[in-house]
């Protein structure tokens, strides 16, 4: 078996040109035996007088398939898939769960010290932009505590606890998270 991968040394162009010809009918009569047969694949060639691609566009068969085509599809899509509208559902979203879920996803991605830090961080902003401390004044500045335990509405104990809260997680060691949010919130409360 002789396999040539490039069919031009034997097209009708180049087939007179150089020994073209010759090595044609030295492949053909080394290969062949008495009632063997050959076979050109000319299509890949182009030279095929059957292949015209206007007819083959014009052709009403192609179109006629293309028609049935979509007709099938559309009776598969609108006839074996039901087009419903759902119910609307009565329940309104609910906010609380929303939350927990948001608070759940922050909670595994940032440490308890962080978020302690970074809220005891927003109470001192928060005196500071209404005003009750110094913009300048550092959160952990001795005059935000001095000016919290001065106000007739917070206990001393809350301070203390607020300030313990503070010292543990600066030095990295165990605290609650939920009571310091919570006492935090009831301060915010207080001083309004």
């Amino acid at each position: 078996m002789i396999t040539l991968a490039v069919a031009g040394l034997f097209s009708n162009r180049d087939i007179g040109s150089a020994d073209n010809a010759k090595l044609l009918s030295n492949i053909i009569a080394w290969s062949l035996q008495p009632g063997g047969s050959i076979i050109f694949d000319d299509m890949h060639q182009g030279a095929v007088g059957y292949y015209d691609a206007k007819a083959f566009y014009a052709d009403p068969r192609l179109h006629r398939t293309l028609l049935w085509l979509v007709l099938l599809w559309l009776v598969f899509v609108l006839g074996s898939q039901r087009l419903r509208v759902s119910p609307p559902s009565g329940r309104a979203a609910d906010v609380t769960a929303f939350v927990n879920a948001s608070g759940e996803f922050l909670a595994s991605s940032v440490t308890a010290a962080a978020a302690g830090d970074r809220i005891l961080k927003n109470f001192f902003d928060s005196m500071r932009r209404r005003g009750e401390l110094a913009h300048d004044t550092p959160a952990d500045d001795a005059a935000g505590w001095l000016w919290l335990s001065s106000q007739a509405s917070v206990s001393t104990q809350e301070v203390i606890e607020l300030r313990e809260a503070q010292r543990r997680i600066r030095r990295g060691r165990r605290f609650d998270l939920m009571r310091l949010q919570n006492l935090i919130s009831q301060l915010k409360g207080k001083m309004i």
